[in-house]
């Protein structure tokens, strides 16, 4: 398959990683090279805060986390 091909594959099996990319100002692509997980902040009885994504900066391309 091509680049398109594949892109709209990878839209249609990942839309939050691509929406995470877009808020982000990367392309998917240079967020596929960063390490992080998304965290949840939540009060004691379950109300959702808001959502925090955490960078593994020693495993993650140092160009791309400058962004």
């Amino acid at each position: 398959m091509g680049y398109f091909s594949d892109l709209m594959i990878d839209m249609q099996e990942r839309p939050a990683d691509f929406k995470l990319a877009e808020h982000l100002d990367l392309t998917i692509h240079e967020l596929d090279e960063l390490v992080y997980d998304i965290e949840e902040d939540e009060s004691s009885d379950g109300l959702l805060y808001n959502y925090r994504v955490e960078f593994d900066i020693e495993n993650s391309n140092p160009e791309i986390l400058k962004k």
